[in-house]
């Protein structure tokens, strides 16, 4: 905002203090109204794009965020320790005071199945993870000195009563007074539902990925009479074959409120360091890390959203310097006679400069609007995909934005316009005066020294990018070094050689550069992020915009020869062949949104294809996953159609804190045995500097100290990037028992849609965890995977058994892949209506300009009709070129990237032959709608007053 205050102050003072030129710059704008719209409405696209790409953003960062009310309220960090250790955390901590926090709250949990059972002992409804808590409801009633955000009132539960948070009821069908089961630790009881609550502050807490919380709020000793079978304190095999042990938590409440507490989480886990010191336990701040994985979702997302939507900006930019191009060209009499009255240059400069502020500043405003607008659309879509996934994943979604994006929105489109604004007035003004007034065409200015200097310049900076790129492997300058030295070195050489010659040959390398880039890129290890396609995209169409310009007459002639030189067809290609200029602003602008369509939709089918591969890379040899608290391996192995059992011991609440930062997060971690290798195990991408992924598994079982990730592994909230790589290592922690050990990265796996988080092996995981180190996933091979998968959910429900087969939940991936896609490329065809929209703007300067040209062939007898098609020919003639452009790059482009498994193993490209269809007809079509209004204008010019006109 601050810059483009600064930007605007100049603009202020010329319309303050000076009135002659404030004249100026306003008469225009009242006295054509129309195309003050058109200027506006190409202004107006960069902010709306920008505004709804921040409230993209702030929307997913407050629907995250409000997770923080619903499952935390005033919990602010979270001290766990199994039941045994519970006297000593709350002798140590139970009374701790400190300025920074304002309440301490114990809570016992335990992981259960619960089920709504009828006599006959089959399950209605099912809730496999839930959870049963035991807390003071007097004490959590006024925890945090928040009431409200603490969710928790009332008396609490009697026994064998259970207080139930409404997404329990909803899930179990419960109402006040009904009964329903948990079984947990091999035992079972039976509650009866006291009331029903909102999952809101401590009745929400929850520490599992879920944004759903399935709580039953139980009488104290309710948990302990489920345990009281085991003996805790020597708890080994027996007790991890029933399931996880129960947790004792503190819950600490900094001071401030829910979202502002957590501000002060890394001050309050450094003083709890004294009090807890040489005990096996550590400080969680859960809210943090919650809210800051919501900025980094909302971070990520707008960048997403701005990344792409410069496509449609940059298309933007260029409509926009096209209409400033065509008012001052017709104005040039005009502008020409103020220079020989003795208006100065810089003053003609700042008249127009001033004016196209102004239409900047409405623009902006409107534009801040109607981004809202858009910004709505694109959550609305958002919504729809996400109500297809998985409720119990996936934070509702909220349309939200803050003042701050919207002045952020409006200061972006406001500076972009400026800078258009200023550079179009200041090229605008160099012409020659007599010239000018005369109404002649303009004369090259020569300025090949200064040229000759800015190629030199650019060379040298794209040489430099060049040698930075390859040397820190950044995919970014490694795409736009070269083609920046090919500009560089044509433009200095364009000053000393034939032009033609030069700009096709540095034209056709920019263009194959931009289209082997990215492979050349990956192959050196580079990983291309979402902006490396903007400079591709930009790297190859605009060195085809201009190739296809210098080659402008020629490709004129052709179509004239195959049509039989008919007169309408030459009148509607002279104004495009001899303002080439003009003509190659509109084709970019066609050209860039085109490619990125085209290129969203290929990539978008390749993917869809893909579904055997990815379920084998996914599953290896396994089809079915199931979960289960915990798995019974041998029940599994004995059950009708199951081929292959493979246990892991997976828990869901590992702190891990990598080696490349001092952020802890939780996140899960997974076990395996030489069992898992009975079959094909799941793929590896990357076997680092081992030859083969058998020779990785096997290290990895055969060890305790190794680990394998994903690309996502600690990325939750941000981008598809993990924060440590081969080679590095993470200390996994056991939050509740203290366990820990360093584990080196060994190698990487394919995408853990999955979610297993990091594989190490299963005695890694019991040195950990230990006796919270059991099986609760297996990997499955069965011969009937659909049937498998639903039968077992229904016949283990005690156990919480939930299965899912590989090849479904891939499909379900790549669903939800694809509805994004869609997404995006609607957000996309805002640029394409620009592009559309630039042609009209076109067509209704290009009658006005020639209006006396029409006037004398309707003069000669040149029917309406033929006026009329020759404007259509040249509106058809521009888009298909921008076409052809657009769709012929971005299929070059995608099949570039199946030369590399970067993207996926086996990516076979496939050309979307209906698809594209549907975009080169909708383009043209609406290229020439919007030439119709302009074109029935031109028929319309009566000779007489077209040839007597002066204005």
């Amino acid at each position: 905002m601050i810059v483009a205050l600064v930007l605007s102050v100049p603009f202020i003072y010329i319309l303050a203090t000076k009135p002659v030129l404030r004249r100026l710059a306003v008469r225009n704008a009242i006295r054509r109204p129309r195309e003050t719209m058109l200027v506006i409405a190409g202004s107006l696209l960069g902010t709306a794009l920008m505004t709804a790409s921040f409230v993209v953003g702030d929307t997913l960062t407050a629907s995250i965020s409000a997770t923080a009310h619903t499952q935390y309220g005033p919990v602010d960090e979270v001290v766990s320790v199994l039941a045994p250790q519970a006297p000593e955390l709350r002798r140590r901590i139970g009374g701790f005071q400190n300025s920074l926090i304002d309440g301490v709250l114990p809570i016992t949990t335990l992981e259960v199945a619960a089920a709504t059972v009828e006599p006959n002992n089959i399950a209605t409804a099912a809730a496999p993870k839930a959870q049963l808590l035991e807390v003071d409801f007097n004490h959590a009633a006024i925890f945090g000195h928040d009431a409200p955000a603490s969710g928790l009132s009332g008396q609490g539960p009697g026994a064998g009563e259970a207080v139930v948070v409404e997404a329990l009821a909803n899930r179990l069908h419960l109402h006040g007074g009904d009964t329903f089961s948990v079984f947990a630790l091999g035992q079972n009881v039976r509650l009866r539902v006291a009331r029903i609550i909102p999952q809101l502050g401590v009745a929400g807490f929850w520490r599992g990925r879920e944004v759903v919380s399935y709580n039953a709020f139980v009488s104290p000793g309710t948990i302990a009479l489920l345990a009281a079978h085991l003996d805790i304190s020597k708890a080994g095999p027996r007790s991890a074959a029933l399931g996880e042990l129960p947790l004792y938590s503190m819950l600490i409440s900094n001071r401030g409120g829910v979202e502002s507490g957590a501000a002060l989480s890394t001050a309050v886990v450094r003083a709890l360091r004294q009090p807890l010191a040489g005990m096996a336990t550590n400080v969680l701040p859960a809210k943090k890390n919650l809210l800051d994985a919501a900025r980094k979702a909302g971070d990520g997302l707008q960048q997403l959203y701005q990344t792409i939507g410069t496509f449609a900006v940059f298309a933007g930019i260029l409509l926009l310097i096209n209409i400033f191009t065509m008012l001052a060209d017709e104005r040039k009499s005009e502008l020409g006679m103020m220079r020989a009255m003795g208006l100065r240059r810089r003053s003609l400069v700042a008249t127009f400069a001033s004016e196209g502020w102004l239409y900047g500043i409405v623009a902006c405003a409107i534009g801040t609007v109607v981004g809202l607008g858009i910004g709505r659309l694109v959550i609305e879509g958002a919504s729809q995909i996400t109500a297809s996934a998985n409720k119990d994943l996936r934070a509702p979604i909220k349309f939200h934005f803050t003042p701050t994006s919207l002045q952020s929105g409006f200061a972006i489109g406001l500076t972009i316009t400026i800078a258009t604004v200023i550079g179009t007035s200041i090229s605008t003004s160099r012409f020659n005066i007599i010239s000018a007034i005369r109404d002649l065409e303009r004369s090259k200015v020569r300025g090949g020294g200064v040229r000759a200097v800015i190629g030199g310049v650019t060379a040298a900076i794209g040489a430099l990018l060049t040698v930075v790129g390859f040397a820190a492997v950044n995919a970014l300058p490694i795409l736009a070094g070269p083609a920046l030295l090919a500009l560089g070195a044509a433009t200095f050489l364009n000053r000393r050689r034939s032009r033609r010659p030069v700009t096709t040959v540095f034209a056709a390398f920019a263009i194959a550069w931009g289209a082997s880039a990215v492979p050349i890129a990956i192959g050196f290890g580079a990983e291309p992020q979402v902006a490396a396609f903007l400079i591709q995209g930009l790297i190859m169409v605009i060195p085809a915009v201009i190739l296809l310009s210098e080659y402008q007459n020629e490709v004129g002639h052709v179509l004239a020869r195959l049509t039989g030189r008919r007169l309408s067809v030459r009148l509607g290609l002279a104004y495009p062949l001899a303002r080439r200029q003009r003509t190659a602003l509109t084709l970019a602008q066609f050209s860039i949104v085109v490619f990125i369509l085209t290129y969203i939709t290929t990539l978008s089918t390749m993917f869809q294809g893909q579904a055997a591969q990815f379920t084998s890379d996914l599953g290896g040899g396994y089809n079915v996953v199931v979960d289960a608290n915990p798995i019974n391996v041998d029940a599994l192995r004995n059950t009708a159609g199951v081929e292959i059992v493979a246990p892991l011991w997976r828990n869901e609440r590992a702190s891990i804190t990598p080696s490349t930062s001092n952020e802890t997060s939780e996140w899960p971690m997974a076990g395996i045995d030489a069992s898992f290798l009975r079959t094909q195990p799941p793929k590896i991408t990357d076997t680092g500097s081992y030859p083969n992924q058998t020779a990785v598994y096997q290290a990895l079982i055969h060890s305790d100290h190794f680990a394998i990730i994903d690309d996502r592994f600690l990325s939750r909230g941000g981008p598809p990037a993990s924060p440590v790589g081969i080679g590095d290592s993470i200390l996994v922690k056991d939050p509740a028992s203290g366990g820990s050990k360093r584990l080196t990265i060994i190698a990487k796996a394919s995408n853990d849609v999955l979610f297993n988080g990091g594989w190490t092996s299963a005695q890694a995981m019991r040195a950990i965890f230990g006796v919270n180190a059991i099986p609760t996933r297996a990997y499955i091979k069965a011969v009937d995977p659909e049937r498998f998968a639903s039968a077992i959910e229904s016949s283990d429900f005690r156990s919480g058994a939930q299965a899912v087969t590989i090849n479904g939940k891939v499909k379900e991936q790549l669903a939800q892949q694809n509805k994004f896609f869609s997404l995006i490329r609607s957000f996309l065809s805002i640029g394409l209506v620009v592009g559309v929209a630039g042609i009209g703007v076109i067509m209704v300067r290009a009658v006005r300009e020639r209006r006396r040209q029409v006037g004398v062939l309707r003069a000669l007898g040149f029917p309406a009709d033929s006026v009329s098609n020759a404007f259509a020919i040249e509106a058809g003639f521009v888009a298909l070129e921008g076409i052809f452009i657009g769709v012929a790059l971005g299929l070059i482009s995608t099949w570039t990237i199946t030369l590399s498994d970067n993207f996926g193993r086996g990516l076979t490209f496939v050309v979307p032959v209906v698809a594209l269809l549907v975009l080169v007809f909708g383009t043209l079509i609406g290229s020439l709608i919007a030439t119709v209004g302009p074109a029935r204008s031109a028929a319309k010019i009566k000779p007489a007053v077209a040839l007597r006109m002066t204005d």
